[in-house]
């Protein structure tokens, strides 16, 4: 249906990327300045440069997003997996070379990473659900990072499995480990660098 459509364009795992870099750049503690740059890089390096490849692919004739039947999409999105992983890589050694290890956007970038090679890996063998995994990755970053008073968020997460049920996008297997993947890493990733 074309609201489920809406609903997946929305809660992309690229758009959800960017909010929760912006959100854990917002609650670190560093100065204006930085905080700024980070912002503008973000946009640039996570929003404007993803979606600059995406059109170039597409319009390669690239499909990153079909239903089950088309068993090529999960081998293709490899491609965009790569490409955010180099980013968030480039975003990690950016903060470890300047020793500035502002947290939360220190956690939210190795937590990034880990669930880009977690759920890039898999993928590349059995199509986990990116949707699922980010949204999840989402409403526990807004969780951990601003209070349990973003508990709600949580409504997302099966308003997100419809939307990819209905399109058939998704089996109901792949969605259950996307999501768990992503508790796993966010978990994790807070609690080893003893932000829980």
């Amino acid at each position: 249906t074309r609201f489920a459509e809406y609903i997946s364009t929305i809660f992309n795992p690229g758009i959800m990327a960017i909010f929760i870099l912006l959100a854990a750049v917002y609650k670190s503690r560093m100065p204006f300045y930085i905080a700024f740059g980070w912002y503008v890089a973000i946009l640039v390096l996570n929003g404007l440069i993803p979606f600059l490849v995406y059109l170039f692919f597409t319009h390669k004739g690239y499909v990153f997003d079909d239903t089950l039947h088309n068993k090529k999409v999960h081998r293709e999105r490899v491609i965009l997996f790569s490409l955010f992983l180099a980013i968030t890589a480039i975003e990690l050694l950016i903060l470890v070379c300047t020793k500035m290890f502002y947290q939360p956007i220190y956690a939210v970038l190795v937590g990034g990473i880990a669930a880009i090679v977690l759920a890039g890996s898999v993928s590349y063998f059995w199509k986990v659900s990116m949707h699922s995994s980010m949204i999840t990755f989402f409403v526990l970053m807004l969780i951990l990072i601003f209070g349990l008073s973003w508990w709600p968020t949580i409504f997302l997460i099966p308003i997100i499995w419809w939307a990819r049920l209905v399109l058939y996008r998704h089996t109901i297997w792949q969605l259950f480990v996307g999501m768990i993947l992503s508790i796993m890493v966010a978990l994790g990733t807070f609690w080893f660098l003893g932000l829980i």
